[in-house]
């Protein structure tokens, strides 16, 4: 059998820690090796689409769509972690986008609601008149999303 090179060359922990690690292993039926290689999990890839991510990411099982602080949405290659499309809305994105078959719902803090197709371009945009923070949620045929002001406004998709 080859030998397996490993990204690990050494593990230290505290007694407890190798005690539960022996539990792990037992339950498991392997031994602590075995059990710490399958604790260790593997990166697919890494992207830097720019701007600070800190709304919740949305995924429709082929893209990753990632509002953030500089009011772009960043669209992402589930598989390759490859920019596919940006979309800028004109103030931060701090929701989670809402995905449907066919478009992308983000809320912005300059007030605005925008709806993008799946290929990057812009469908519309509804003004709020107040800032929008909170996720837009799709239900049946509309948009709602709730406003700094208090105020929520569900909008025909």
């Amino acid at each position: 059998m080859p030998k397996v090179k490993s990204k690990i060359s050494t593990f230290s922990a505290a007694p407890r820690d190798l005690e539960m690690l022996e539990v792990v292993a037992r339950y498991h039926g392997t031994n602590k090796s075995a059990t710490i290689v399958s604790l260790v999990r593997r990166e697919f890839w890494r992207a830097f689409p720019g701007g600070s991510i800190r709304a919740a990411l949305a995924v429709d099982g082929r893209r990753v769509y990632a509002g953030s602080q500089d009011g772009i949405l960043h669209v992402l290659d589930a598989a390759s972690g490859l920019v596919r499309w940006r979309f800028r809305a004109g103030g931060e994105i701090l929701g989670r986008p809402a995905v449907t078959e066919d478009a992308v719902y983000v809320a912005s803090t300059d007030g605005f609601l925008h709806a993008a197709n799946k290929d990057g371009k812009a469908r519309w945009r509804y003004a709020a008149d107040a800032p929008l923070s909170a996720p837009p949620v799709c239900a049946g045929d509309a948009v709602v999303v709730g406003a700094a002001d208090g105020v929520f406004h569900c909008v025909d998709r």
